[in-house]
């Protein structure tokens, strides 16, 4: 996470909105990022002086060789320690925007109460292996790549989604919404389903032409599109931090969240 390299604005802005500004002498941006072994946040001011930081630790998951799984509540019991710690070395009552990044090609599956179905398949799950190629069979490896700018693997969403079909059948048909990892701590902070156009670009589901979800891909492969969430540029404000999340955590009321981008 480059702290120093980013700057936002000092006023609350409309959801998709980019008119953040330049952070004025007394605020700060929170920079959470959610590491494949711990999540930091980081308090940087508007010179971009790290006024604070901190880390919590979670575990990975390999009950099989190739395996590799995280708990999403995980990601957010350490998200909330962290923010608080940080809390106690500088007052976060100068916060006026929250940026998210974290770690890529993770695949959390939500319900339709926006529960977690099962574990997190992180970006070293090798498991989705012969979905990959079936991808490659039924889309085609020329038309793939024309459309996403990369070749199937198993890393990939689309891999993965088609590994949850053949293989744990209840929690699939269970499946409304499918996110990255950070984008399921912005759900916790927000309430909003949302991601970044650079996360959606390694899902194998993303046109990067047209900068929206592939219809093409998605028919092709008998998936459903409205578990997707909506896109987002990497600099437009994807939500607001919940009211009563904002207390629990101690940051202003309605403070903006950036879209920003994933890390590989």
């Amino acid at each position: 996470m480059d702290e120093a390299s980013y700057s936002v604005g000092g006023s609350a802005c409309a959801t998709g909105s980019t008119d953040l500004g330049g952070v004025l002498a007394a605020e700060l941006v929170l920079g959470i990022d959610i590491g494949i072994a711990a999540l930091r946040v980081a308090a940087v001011d508007a010179d971009g002086v790290v006024r604070g930081t901190a880390s919590a630790a979670y575990e990975t998951q390999s009950t099989e060789p190739g395996w590799a799984e995280q708990r999403p509540d995980d990601w957010w019991q350490a998200c909330r320690t962290a923010v608080l710690a940080v809390g106690a070395e500088v007052s976060l009552a100068g916060i006026v925007a929250v940026r998210l990044t974290g770690q890529m090609h993770g695949t959390v599956f939500l319900d339709s109460e926006r529960e977690v179905i099962r574990p997190a398949l992180l970006a070293t799950d090798e498991r989705a292996a012969a979905e990959a190629t079936e991808v490659e069979r039924t889309v085609g490896l020329a038309r793939f790549v024309r459309i996403t700018g990369n070749r199937p693997s198993a890393a990939m969403t689309a891999a993965k989604l088609l590994w949850l079909r053949h293989n744990q059948t209840i929690g699939y048909k269970r499946l409304h919404h499918v996110l990255a990892p950070k984008d399921y701590v912005r759900l916790m902070l927000t309430g909003e389903l949302g991601t970044d156009a650079n996360d959606a670009s390694r899902t194998g589901l993303f046109d990067v032409g047209a900068r929206a979800w592939s219809t093409e891909i998605i028919d092709a492969l008998d998936l459903d599109e409205s578990t997707l969430p909506r896109v987002y540029e990497g600099r437009e404000v994807t939500g607001h931090v919940l009211v009563d999340v904002a207390a629990a955590l101690k940051l202003p009321p309605s403070v903006s969240i950036v879209a920003e981008f994933g890390e590989r």
